[in-house]
């Protein structure tokens, strides 16, 4: 009798545990593809908020195609970035060798300090890369004006940052 009270405990349990861990996948599938619908530049996005999207983007660069994360992050580009770094297919080169390979299909993120000044921004972030490397980058971004993404934040540059352990 004992016996088999435990096994019916233990089964219960287990089932509770995949229940939860379904629920949690379920959620992060969903957060990922409310990111990914966001793909354009849009004036009610914050400087954080394009940050957190160009990086959920790049955190799953081949889902639902493949480089679909790189296409996001060219899109929030401000005009005066892509000018330097385009057109798309430069910019998908880039990307994919030297020193932002790392920001693909990274394992984990911090953001740390954001400032805001006026039409400026700035975002570091610090990544756990797919070969278990911490890496810093800083996002400097502008609030656009006079052109198609007016009011819109976009990305002015990315760059590699020194960490310090403390």
């Amino acid at each position: 009798m004992q016996l088999k009270l435990n096994e019916q405990l233990l089964t219960k349990g287990l089932v509770n545990k995949y229940i939860v861990l379904l629920s949690c996948m379920l959620l992060s599938n969903f957060s990922v593809a409310a990111d990914l619908k966001r793909t354009q530049p849009d004036p009610s996005l914050n400087a954080r908020d394009v940050v957190e999207i160009v990086m959920s983007a790049m955190a799953n660069n081949d889902y639902p195609y493949q480089n679909h994360g790189i296409e996001i992050t060219y899109n929030f580009a401000s005009p005066a970035n892509k000018l330097i770094t385009g057109p798309l297919s430069r910019f998908r080169k880039m990307i994919r060798v030297g020193v932002y390979e790392s920001m693909l299909n990274f394992k984990g993120i911090k953001y740390e300090n954001y400032k805001v000044d006026g039409r400026n921004a700035q975002l570091d972030i610090i990544l756990e890369t797919p070969d278990n490397r911490t890496q810093g980058f800083q996002f400097r971004l502008k609030r656009q004006i006079d052109n198609e993404f007016h009011d819109c934040w976009m990305t002015d540059s990315v760059m590699p940052i020194s960490l310090t352990t403390t």
